[in-house]
């Protein structure tokens, strides 16, 4: 996506995929702002970061959500520098900006993966800690890790015949035979994670 911008912030020129991807004609964009095509909130950023281009005439360079009205947002690289004549004079900005949505996905799942696997040693470790340690610890685990409010650890004893249930943040427990039917109805809403600690 590529387009330029004169110094009022409006758009002078957009290359075929940015008038794809924001589902509009080069005509339809010429004259308009950022304002005119993206949520209020988006807007006002890019165009802070536009002004910071023409007041440090310097490349500008981040990783930021993207927004299209109308759609969900999603990741994109983004450079902006600025735009010369020929005489040397600043007339706007130039900008490029491509997605990343994929990459940026996969790199929260590695830095998760690697918290959890982090998370799992430091669990291993806890050989002599009481049943209230670990619970305690399992439970700043997932709230760090997924920013979960509700959710529940299932305990199993040696030869997981017995499993129990501890359920946060009521603090109730439940015990069931292995072979009984697991009833999730014991916390007040859906849960988003679930521990299972042998």
């Amino acid at each position: 996506n590529i387009y330029t911008k004169d110094l009022q912030l409006r758009f002078t020129f957009a290359n075929q995929n940015f008038c794809k991807n924001e589902k509009k004609s080069l005509e339809d964009l010429m004259g308009k702002t950022d304002f005119d095509i993206y949520p209020t909130s988006f807007a006002a950023k890019y165009e802070k970061d536009d002004q910071a281009v023409f007041a440090t005439r310097q490349i500008f360079e981040t990783t930021e959500q993207h927004q299209p009205k109308g759609k969900e947002p999603f990741f994109v690289h983004v450079i902006k520098a600025p735009l010369y004549n020929a005489e040397k004079q600043m007339i706007g900005l130039f900008g490029v900006f491509w997605d990343i949505t994929e990459r940026k996905q996969m790199e929260e799942q590695l830095f998760l993966n690697e918290s959890r696997l982090e998370a799992l040693v430091d669990l291993g470790k806890m050989t002599s800690g009481s049943i209230e340690d670990i619970i305690v610890f399992t439970l700043e685990e997932l709230i760090k890790q997924t920013g979960s409010t509700i959710g529940n650890l299932v305990f199993l004893n040696d030869d997981e015949t017995v499993r129990q249930k501890y359920n946060w943040p009521n603090n109730t427990t439940a015990t069931y035979w292995i072979d009984d039917k697991f009833d999730d109805g014991s916390v007040d809403t859906a849960t988003p994670w679930r521990e299972a600690v042998r």
